[in-house]
């Protein structure tokens, strides 16, 4: 049950950050650099209400998972409401910690988690317990949810924008196809947590249906996605509606407990 847990725990946080990987060809400074004096497109307005977030120096995220699972004939519907603090002290050095309720057919699973210097901390079932792994940062990233949803705009196959009293929406269909890099890091760190459970794991995932909420200062409020995925060497399949609400632009700050270190690696 841990394993499967653990599993879920990834697979939800990752779909969260699904987007072209390759942000460097897109840097938010740079772009904003370039763009005309208003908006043309929904893609040029998430760009410059995402700068914000990008150059921030701490966030507080609650990411919110609905799944539907089929696990090789086990039928799961599952809740996962996490919150997650991140604080960012170079592009190479993010300190993140992850506080989750996953929701299992009215059973509640707990899970913090930490991450610092390359090194992804789960606590186990009592507060000393727990397992570490080496992750690079942008695994870890993938794992936690922790990137705003982030995509180039060959992505993009629709976009709408739709003007409300208090804000707008931004709707985008965002192609399977380029998200290549994304299902790899996804793969790689499935590998991580399950070590022998599989050899090898092909990763499916299909077109993102997302909406971006603005409010009336063109900031971002919240994104929705859905999406599925499927990884055939488990027999799972899974369908996902994904929440993420920023509760905080700044003034975040992480505690890590003393004992971190001494945890089973795997």
């Amino acid at each position: 049950m841990k394993k499967i847990v653990m599993l879920i725990f990834i697979l939800s946080f990752v779909l969260a950050a699904c987007g072209d990987d390759n942000v460097e060809d897109y840097k938010l400074p740079e772009v904003i650099e370039e763009m005309p004096q208003e908006p043309f497109n929904a893609y040029t307005m998430y760009l410059q209400a995402s700068y914000a977030i990008e150059a921030a120096e701490s966030l507080r995220m609650l990411s919110i998972a609905n799944s539907s699972i089929d696990l090789d004939g086990f039928f799961i519907e599952m809740t996962m409401r996490s919150y997650i603090d991140q604080v960012i002290h170079s592009p190479s050095e993010i300190d993140m910690r992850m506080d989750s309720v996953t929701t299992v057919d009215g059973e509640e699973i707990p899970m913090i988690s930490y991450f610092r210097g390359n090194m992804l901390y789960i606590l186990g079932d009592t507060p000393e317990d727990g397992y570490k792994f080496s992750l690079s940062l942008e695994e870890a990233i993938q794992v936690a949810g922790a990137e705003i949803l982030a995509f180039d705009e060959s992505a993009v196959i629709n976009q709408e924008i739709t003007s409300l009293d208090n804000g707008t929406i931004l709707s985008f269909t965002l192609s399977q196809d380029t998200m290549s890099e994304t299902v790899e890091a996804m793969s790689e760190a499935l590998l991580v947590i399950l070590g022998s459970f599989s050899d090898d794991f092909s990763v499916e995932i299909s077109d993102i249906d997302a909406k971006i909420m603005l409010n009336a200062n063109k900031e971002i409020e919240s994104i929705d996605m859905t999406m599925s995925l499927d990884i055939k060497e488990l027999n799972l399949s899974m369908q996902s509606t994904i929440s993420t609400e920023i509760l905080q632009v700044g003034g975040i700050n992480i505690t890590f407990p003393d004992f971190l270190d001494n945890f089973f690696e795997i």
